[in-house]
């Protein structure tokens, strides 16, 4: 019985092949080695697609396919020689480098194989197996998120493949896995002082799942740690971008801020901090301390107490309000304080007097001569704030403020390059100073730099968009480059910021003259003139728009009640009398 089963085996091969006298050409031998692999009779069609080769040595699906059956023979060498082949006759065969790429996978050779399933892709783009094929590679090799990117891709292009689904869910649930692995090593190594080790765990996490804001917030700890706080602030930042809720990460930058002697922007984490959890004492306690360190004792005390008020066994709080109630005991005739609120209250002399004596306690106290140099600069004695601002700046090169300060003092020196250079520093100190950007924007317009100046009040409101000044001073640049519709959004934007800006109606009158819509014009100029009835300039723009309508004796009005805001007012005078003498001439024309 085995006998007759081999010859039935020897038949069917046979009855394959051409009969006796018939020659088979390449296609012929093609075909019949296609039909013996998907039969699984791969001997059989090596030896065909070989027939197929040797009648044709440029038939390069002979070699794919003869490679594929090596393939299934696990002569993964000499299926990769086929592809080869197959691909250096048709480069475009993206069949083939797929195929070439699983042989080299199964080598474990990984990177031959990805750099394989890529040309794949190159080549035909919706080839959801190459992904596929590729995300297993990618996988192989550890690179999971890149594995799962592939995996995602595939199933885009094939949203009903099984295999697919699989591989994305395996990916999905193996990243999670290993990324809450490495975020509780990484909290080990935190906890144990380990911190760079701790920063590579975090790494990877963060690698794994961009969107891990645990993960930011934990290196950012360990940054901390080591006392690199930009690196803690960025991370602490990244950690609140992601989830807005998370009250320990803007604590923590909140303590970041502080080390780097930044307590506004400490003060503003500690704050969010306590939105976000109003039980926090400890964010309480951080905010109290960068209160004392600004001097602001009073502010200081109420959060230390409110502090211990959520934990009154806590040894630390407890000491904080006593060291504040002392401090506030001691300080309470503190001559720089006073300082402050007489310059505040617009007593400038007073304010300069005990500025003086604070600095003739304490030479290097930079900030009394700020203070001081803004006391100067309110009474108008700019060159002695220039002095007492220099000075602020050689003990204090990072007070962003005494730059800003000493740029207004140049400003209204007329020396506006020197203004520009130092509000360009303050924006080196603090590069959200919005007002130092719109400073600097004036001072460009007072030298005609009108491109330059319209980029600093666009960069101010960046920062601000609720500047309203800015919208106005960049309305008017706008308004000096004849760009009247820019120049009448913006006026008009600043008023739906600041519905009293009389100077925004004025300017906006000007536009709307310029574009030569009278009417609108002449509603502004009266806006203006509702919110100050001194405006002159206002009165005066009026007068002359009442005048290009031919309503002289309105504009002749106009212009006298300017005049009379402003008597030396030269424009005003020849006004005045131009328009009389037109009234004067229609009369007599009339007579």
């Amino acid at each position: 019985m085995r006998s007759v089963a081999i010859v039935l085996a020897l038949f069917a091969v046979a009855s394959c092949a051409s009969l006796p006298g018939q020659s088979m050409s390449p296609e012929d031998w093609y075909q019949q080695g296609v039909s013996f692999l998907k039969s699984r009779h791969y001997d059989e069609a090596i030896e065909a697609f070989s027939e197929a080769i040797k009648l044709n040595p440029q038939y390069s699906e002979a070699y794919r396919n003869r490679g594929l059956a090596w393939s299934e023979k696990g002569e993964f060498d000499q299926a990769i020689s086929d592809y080869t082949k197959a691909v250096d006759m048709n480069p475009g065969d993206g069949q083939s480098y797929r195929n070439r790429g699983l042989a080299w996978a199964k080598k474990g050779e990984f990177d031959q194989a990805i750099s394989d399933f890529t040309k794949a892709v190159e080549i035909n783009p919706r080839d959801g197996r190459a992904y596929y094929d590729r995300g297993i590679a990618w996988t192989e090799r550890g690179e999971l998120k890149r594995g799962l990117t592939d995996a995602e891709k595939a199933l885009r292009l094939e949203p009903a493949t099984k295999s697919f689904q699989d591989l994305v869910a395996a990916l999905q649930a193996k990243i999670a896995t290993q990324a809450e692995d490495r975020l509780q090593q990484g909290e080990s190594f935190l906890k144990s002082g380990q911190y760079n080790d701790a920063i590579e765990a975090f790494s990877e996490v963060i690698a794994l799942n961009p969107q891990y804001a645990e993960a930011y917030r934990n290196r950012g700890l360990a940054w901390a740690k080591k006392g690199e706080f930009d690196q803690a602030i960025s991370d602490y930042t990244k950690a609140v971008e992601i989830n807005s809720r998370d009250g320990q990460a803007y604590r923590n930058r909140g303590l970041a801020w502080a080390k780097k002697g930044e307590f506004d922007q400490a003060i503003s984490d500690f704050t969010k901090a306590v939105e976000m959890n109003p039980g926090d004492g400890q964010a309480y306690y951080n905010r109290g301390t960068v209160w004392a360190e600004k001097g602001e004792l009073t502010w200081s005390l109420t959060d230390a107490e409110k502090a211990l008020s959520l934990e009154p066994n806590n040894k630390t709080f407890q000491e904080l309000v006593k060291v504040v109630q002392g401090m506030i005991v001691t300080k309470k005739r503190d001559r720089f304080r006073q300082g402050v609120s007489f310059l505040e209250s617009g007593q400038y002399n007073e304010a300069i007097k005990a500025f003086s004596e604070a600095i003739e306690m304490n030479p290097q106290y930079a900030e009394a001569y700020r203070n001081r140099g803004l006391a100067w600069a309110r009474k108008g004695e700019v060159d002695r704030a220039i002095s007492d601002y220099t000075k602020a700046l050689n003990m204090n090169s990072k007070d962003g403020q005494a730059y800003r300060n000493r740029g207004l003092a140049w400003a209204r020196k007329g020396e506006f390059d020197r203004a520009i250079s130092d509000f360009t520093k303050a924006l080196k100190v603090n590069p959200s100073d919005g007002q130092s950007y719109s400073n600097r924007g004036i001072a460009w317009t007072e030298k005609g730099d009108l491109d330059r100046a319209i980029a600093d009040y666009t960069s101010a409101l960046e920062i601000n968009p609720r500047d309203a000044k800015a919208y106005i001073n960049r309305g008017f640049s706008w308004l000096s480059r004849e760009d009247l519709d820019q120049a009448i959004t913006d006026f008009t934007i600043a008023l739906e910021i600041s519905p009293r800006a009389a100077q925004a109606y004025n300017n906006r009158g000007i536009a709307w003259g310029k574009k030569g819509d009278l009417d609108q014009a002449i509603s502004d100029f009266t806006m203006a003139l509702e919110i100050n009835p001194n405006y002159a300039q206002a009165y005066c723009n009026r007068g002359i728009t009442w005048a290009e309508t031919g309503d002289l004796r309105r504009g002749l009005i106009d212009a006298k009640k300017a005049l009379s805001l402003e008597p030396t007012n030269k424009s005003y005078q020849s006004i005045v009398a131009f328009l009389e003498d037109q009234i004067g001439s229609k009369q007599t024309d009339v007579q």
